[in-house]
């Protein structure tokens, strides 16, 4: 698996983990789980996973690619530009969200030379996801 599919499998992920923060747990609270229970529980295991993981890196493959950390740079600069973005809209300076798509989608467009990533179409797409993945979760968090 190249570095482009890992993208754009862990962008599916995040969206994934946006739709459950923002739907299924709520759906479920209201159900009466005991929600928080959960979460603690998810931490473990992610804890136990992420552990494994940094075990297992230096027999795989691809290690070089995988401490690149491209795709942590992209949702990084991707929740800087929707927060940006977000702040040009509450002051009235952007209020068309096509435009303020574009704006966010801009922002991290410039920076990744700055890194030394060559911006592709793939990455291009990968932007895209992870802008909407933060959008979707900054929507649901202030609702």
């Amino acid at each position: 698996m190249n570095t482009l599919q890992t993208l754009i499998i862990t962008v599916g992920a995040v969206a994934a983990v946006g739709l459950i923060l923002g739907f299924v747990l709520p759906y479920l609270k209201k159900k009466g789980v005991d929600v928080q229970k959960l979460l603690d529980q998810s931490k473990e295991v992610l804890a136990v996973a992420n552990n494994a993981f940094d075990q297992a890196k230096p027999f795989l493959a691809n290690a070089d690619i995988i401490n690149t950390n491209i795709f942590d740079e992209i949702l990084s600069m991707a929740s800087v530009a929707v927060h940006n973005v977000q702040q040009l809209h509450d002051s009235g300076q952007i209020t068309d969200p096509a435009l303020r798509k574009e704006a966010a989608r801009q922002y991290v467009i410039d920076s990744l030379p700055l890194i030394g990533v060559e911006v592709t179409e793939e990455v291009t797409r990968v932007i895209d996801g992870a802008i909407e993945a933060k959008v979707f979760t900054l929507k649901h968090r202030n609702s």
